[in-house]
């Protein structure tokens, strides 16, 4: 009996664990960027458990797994299309669940993304340093 309820907990565990999508030990993260107050992109990547904020921002410097197209309003820069950049006021959230874990607000915003047809932006190398400064860190 109590090998059978074992294995039904393992099974369970295993289970749980395949379900949410996301390998142990990770963490699913949402970044909204926001100009003037106005969502105008939705990313979703992913970050391990035990990373601190600061790598969190360095995770939105590589390229996401997902993004919510109903919010893409990222115009590239003119002959440029595989960079944008956001004028004035800009906030930016990185979200676990419905919970903020860091922000930062800042003056114009670079973005990039790997190809032409990719709503897939991300934030470049530079940038992330940028941002981490603004979210003071």
């Amino acid at each position: 009996m109590k090998r059978m309820f074992l294995v039904f907990a393992i099974l369970a565990l295993v289970g749980a664990g395949c379900s949410s999508g996301m390998p142990p030990g990770m963490k699913l993260l949402r970044m909204e960027v926001y100009q003037e107050e106005r969502l105008i992109l939705r990313t979703t990547f992913d970050a391990p458990d035990h990373k601190e904020v600061a790598d969190f921002w360095r995770r939105a410097g590589e390229r996401p797994f997902a993004s919510d197209r109903e919010f893409d309003r990222v115009n590239f820069t003119e002959n440029t299309p595989l960079r944008a950049v956001i004028q004035g006021h800009v906030r930016i959230r990185i979200l676990h669940v419905k919970h903020v874990l860091t922000s930062a607000t800042l003056e114009n915003l670079k973005l990039v993304r790997e190809t032409q047809e990719d709503s897939l932006w991300y934030l470049p190398e530079d940038e992330v340093e940028r941002v981490k400064q603004a979210a003071g860190l």
